[in-house]
């Protein structure tokens, strides 16, 4: 929905290279307006709304720049090779790249890509800061916080946290070292 928003989902941008560099120019609008707003929150609920919104819209194109960018995706977490490897040849519709679509096969390839434990926590991390952000303008903002709304939040975060701890304990077994990714696998919002 995102997409739609700013203008450039792949029905109205056919480029993905076009998209991922408008995804990446209204990700740092986002940015700035939540920056900006952050001062005011606390006694401004308009302002904190403004601030919430921001950080979910930043969040979703992070997500998408994360996860949607890959040459391939992969049938599950375990099989990424021969039929099991999805490409573009074989005309797989998770591989329209920056299109917001986030399919499980694009987060398959993610966690199949080679990348060190430290690197899928530094790619993680920001999802986490941004869902922190968005408890905190949802209750600044006078929002119930009792509702199945902040219920999705706080199970987010739940999620995250764990991941993140799981993450940072087999940091180890990659080669990485655990104490390379005690920063990275590690958010104040999980204490």
């Amino acid at each position: 929905k995102i997409m739609y928003i700013i203008g450039i989902a792949s029905s109205q941008t056919n480029s993905a290279s076009d998209r991922k560099t408008k995804l990446s120019s209204a990700k740092s609008a986002f940015d700035s307006a939540w920056a900006s707003y952050k001062g005011v929150i606390s006694s401004n609920k308009d302002a904190a709304l403004m601030y919430t919104y921001a950080n979910v819209f930043a969040m979703q194109i992070d997500q998408i720049n994360y996860y949607d960018g890959m040459a391939y995706a992969c049938k599950d977490a375990s099989n990424c090779s021969g039929d099991d490897k999805y490409t573009v040849a074989k005309g797989y519709n998770a591989l329209i790249n920056y299109d917001g679509y986030i399919f499980p096969a694009d987060k398959f390839a993610k966690q199949n890509s080679g990348s060190s434990v430290k690197a899928t926590c530094t790619g993680l991390k920001p999802s986490m800061e941004y869902l922190t952000r968005i408890a905190d303008g949802l209750s600044k903002s006078g929002s119930s916080t009792d509702g199945s709304n902040t219920k999705v939040i706080k199970e987010s975060q739940d999620v995250m946290c764990s991941t993140l701890k799981t993450l940072k304990d087999s940091c180890a077994l990659d080669g990485s070292g655990k104490s390379d990714c005690e920063t990275e696998c590690t958010s104040s919002a999980c204490s």
